[in-house]
């Protein structure tokens, strides 16, 4: 019996040691097989703390539904840099000194930050940029290192949008996009403007594209497309636009201009109309892929994903300041309708 026992511990002892020299080499070791391990998910944020915050409500429902249980399967560590990208970076590498089985890191300079100053700890993107064009990853199907997730880039969303522009103001001559340079691959920039163009073509509209690489750069843009008497733009998403929407959204209104953004935060800041991934879906969905790393899959092993559920939003207040009518239809899909 004592013998036994000692071999037992001795066998203990040695699996304990494969563990630890696995996770020291940044091999893959599954959550599941550490008995009665406690799932650590590091939580990047651009803001800061708040009573309720969407996104993270978000994660927790999709946790949920897959079977974890807050407090007993899973615990979220967050970061909370309150508007200081710069110290981004300093808080991965802490997350992952402190032993993080993974972080989700949402805004774009999260994503990107955590992949320079982490080694081996997996991290999930959610929406910001798309992740090519900023190198973050390099191949969507099959990603490299340590780093995966969902990606809200959509280039066949675009004609869709110039159809509901082409819907509230007959006879569109000419439409602006507006991007912000190097937040999309030139393919992917080229494959929106195709797409777009296409959509147009029946119509005989012209569409023409606006870049912008600083703040600096809206002055000249707006004059620009005053100068070209556009008759409504897009606006596709871009972290700089998301902190500058309250001037994008005035000027559009000071203009009369009818714009169709990507984000329903510019409609909740006065702009028209927006048609787009669902934010907070893509958090929920960033649960299943946290629950692929737990069942031991590797980031390189998932596949960056998609968008998939896809909203409307409505501020029929700004569509009554450009003498807009905004069908009923509109009104009862629209998943956020703001009077």
């Amino acid at each position: 019996m004592k013998h036994t026992s000692n071999g037992r511990t001795r066998l203990h002892e040695m699996r304990i040691a494969c563990v630890g020299l696995m996770m020291s080499c940044g091999l893959s070791v599954s959550f599941a097989e550490q008995a009665n391990h406690l799932l650590r998910i590091g939580w990047m944020s651009r803001g800061g703390p708040s009573p309720s915050d969407a996104t993270m409500d978000a994660f927790r429902k999709g946790m949920e539904e897959l079977g974890h249980i807050e407090g007993k399967s899973f615990v979220i560590e967050p970061k909370y840099a309150h508007g200081q990208s710069n110290i981004m970076g300093q808080q991965a590498a802490e997350l992952e000194a402190a032993g993080v089985d993974a972080i989700v890191a949402g805004p774009y300079e999260a994503a990107a930050a955590a992949k320079l100053t982490t080694k081996h700890v997996p991290i999930v993107m959610t929406p910001g940029l798309d992740p090519s064009a900023t190198g973050v990853i390099a191949n969507l199907a099959r990603p490299e290192g340590h780093i995966t997730g969902i990606t809200e880039v959509r280039p066949d969303l675009t004609p869709h949008r110039f159809m509901l522009l082409q819907k509230l103001v007959p006879g569109l001559k000419q439409v602006g996009i507006l991007w912000q340079k190097n937040t999309l691959t030139e393919s992917t920039i080229a494959q929106t403007l195709a797409l777009t163009q296409q959509a147009a073509s029946a119509s005989g509209t012209a569409i023409k594209l606006y870049q912008i690489t600083a703040p600096a750069d809206f002055d000249g843009a707006f004059e620009e497309m005053v100068n070209d008497k556009v008759d409504g733009f897009i606006v596709l998403t871009s972290p700089m636009f998301g902190m500058q929407r309250q001037q994008i959204v005035s000027r559009a209104t000071r203009l009369k201009l009818p714009v169709v953004y990507e984000w329903r935060s510019f409609v909740q800041e006065g702009g028209l109309l927006s048609y787009g991934p669902d934010v907070l879906d893509v958090y929920r969905r960033a649960a299943s892929i946290i629950d692929k790393l737990g069942r031991g899959i590797k980031p390189a092993d998932i596949p960056v994903e998609a968008p998939t559920l896809i909203e409307m939003a409505i501020n029929l207040q700004n569509a009554k300041e450009l003498g807009l009518s905004i069908p009923e239809a509109w009104q009862r899909d629209a998943r956020l309708l703001v009077r």
